[in-house]
């Protein structure tokens, strides 16, 4: 399914199945998470309020979701035997950058920041992969590395929720706790899909309840 004009339904293309070379992994999606950048996405534009809106960079068609998982179905010549299990889902880790020995970003673990424009992120339509994203039928993962065995974790197609939402609100309660911070002095502004997300990883990383807000 992919949009094809911004604000319509989406369509069904068909194109040919790419073929996994080295390092790697095509899979058949399996669940796909839905974000509320998507929802952007697909109305073309970021509303920023007092009706001013900010449109989206990015060329269709495309097919929309970051938050992927999947069975593999075809490997590269450099996965590891045995690597995956058949008919296993697994969640797809989709911040990929350009992955250059020299790039500071994606050498030093912190491939999410990287502004290469060779950078692989299945978001935002930032680059040639992201034609392939959730809401297709099959995705082409350029390492085998990016997938995710979380079985006995979370339940079964919750995987590729946490690969957005789940990072985003774990990275910043991090930052909470690096500061020291105790919990109860802890304000987290929202209760949407990310505030849910905090309330519910709070009390193992914080080692209790912070406080929330959200409008009535």
């Amino acid at each position: 399914q992919a949009l094809v004009e911004f604000n319509q339904d989406l369509k069904i293309l068909e194109r040919p199945l790419p073929v996994p070379k080295g390092p790697e992994v095509l899979i058949k999606s399996t669940f796909g998470g839905l974000c509320h950048s998507d929802v952007h996405l697909y109305e073309g534009h970021f509303n920023l309020g007092r009706d001013m809106k900010l449109p989206v960079p990015i060329k269709l068609p495309i097919a929309l979701g970051h938050e992927i998982e999947g069975t593999v179905v075809a490997v590269g010549e450099d996965v590891p035997k045995d690597a995956f299990v058949d008919g296993k889902s697994y969640a797809i880790f989709p911040w990929i950058g350009c992955g250059k020995s020299s790039c500071s970003n994606c050498v030093s673990d912190c491939e999410h920041w990287c502004t290469s424009p060779d950078k692989k992120k299945f978001a935002d339509g930032e680059s040639g992969d992201s034609l392939y994203g959730g809401y297709s039928s099959h995705n082409l993962i350029p390492h085998w590395k990016y997938l995710l065995d979380y079985e006995g974790a979370v339940p079964k197609g919750l995987g590729c929720a946490y690969m957005c939402s789940g990072l985003t609100a774990y990275s910043a309660l991090l930052k909470v706790k690096d500061l020291g911070i105790n919990a109860e002095d802890v304000l987290i502004l929202g209760l949407g899909g990310l505030g849910f997300q905090a309330v519910g990883m709070a009390k193992a990383v914080l080692g209790g309840m912070p406080l929330v807000a959200d409008i009535d």
